[in-house]
């Protein structure tokens, strides 16, 4: 069988012994062939017997393994040893919130005191750099090395740091109006005032009073708990006026909402994020 059509049947981030698996083969000729079609540019390889297949010209980037729910596997521990060696790290950010049971597709992030290698990058992965002051705050380890964000973590995280996070307004939303007793105000609240992160307690906050007055979505309803909203419920002396999310506020008059009372300046409405997280 041909090296280059076994590689349709696999993960976009494989094993070498899966290869051998796929094909039949012995190891030196899998390892033979695999480095030929890194040669060819059709593979990459990420280290330590694992490979990657880079993306099609507009191919939108998956998560790199297809792990259960508990988001851990011992497939993706291998390959974060491959990338990250003994380092530890976490899965946080919108996958942590996406092991909380919040429904969304986007690439694995994992957060390590280390610097991203053109490894990690080329593994599909998005890296965030942390401090050691952080690094395991509100995480759940799985392995000596890998640990995951607990769901108030995961939330308060990507209102935080919204680069890191892309739409995360419409997540958060989620979150608070159908995330259940995952999610607690009074935890995320504790925690914000633990790590100092009053940034991301004002957005949370203002998107819950935007969503506690929107029109509602057919049957739907967005209406979050009105706890939410008391997170942040004004800027404290010194706080100067933040963006929703990592987009830019939009000029024209009356094209996004201002939540003065926090501060935040929206580039949406309250009544389109309501369609947003209801559609």
């Amino acid at each position: 069988m041909r090296a280059a059509s076994v590689l349709d049947s696999l993960p976009r981030t494989f094993a070498t012994a899966q290869y051998r698996a796929a094909t039949g083969s012995a190891p030196s000729s899998a390892s033979r062939a695999l480095r030929g079609l890194a040669e060819r540019g059709q593979l990459r390889a990420v280290g330590r017997g694992w490979w990657y297949r880079p993306l099609a010209e507009g191919e939108m980037p998956t998560p790199p393994i297809d792990t259960p729910p508990g988001v851990w596997s011992p497939d993706l521990e291998c390959l974060l040893d491959a990338l990250f060696g003994p380092s530890r790290r976490r899965i946080g950010y919108l996958s942590a919130l996406d092991a909380a049971g919040i429904p969304l597709t986007f690439p694995l992030t994992v957060a390590s005191t280390s610097r991203a290698s053109t490894r990690v990058v080329s593994a599909g992965l998005v890296h965030v750099r942390e401090s050691e002051t952080v690094l395991d705050v509100a995480a759940r380890r799985f392995s000596e090395r890998t640990a995951v964000s607990e769901p108030d973590r995961a939330l308060l995280e990507c209102a935080q740091f919204p680069r890191h996070t892309a739409r995360c307004e419409e997540y958060i939303g989620y979150a608070i109006c159908w995330g259940g007793d995952t999610f607690a105000p009074d935890r995320v609240r504790d925690l914000g005032d633990r790590l100092g992160w009053r940034a991301g307690l004002r957005r949370i906050a203002s998107i819950a009073e935007g969503l506690a007055g929107s029109t509602p979505v057919g049957d739907l309803v967005a209406r979050p708990s009105g706890a939410w909203a008391t997170l942040a419920p004004k800027p404290h002396r010194g706080d100067r006026w933040i963006s929703l999310n990592s987009r830019p506020v939009p000029r024209s008059p009356g094209s996004g909402w201002t939540d003065a009372k926090r501060q935040v300046r929206w580039w949406t409405t309250p009544d389109a994020l309501a369609r947003q997280i209801a559609g």
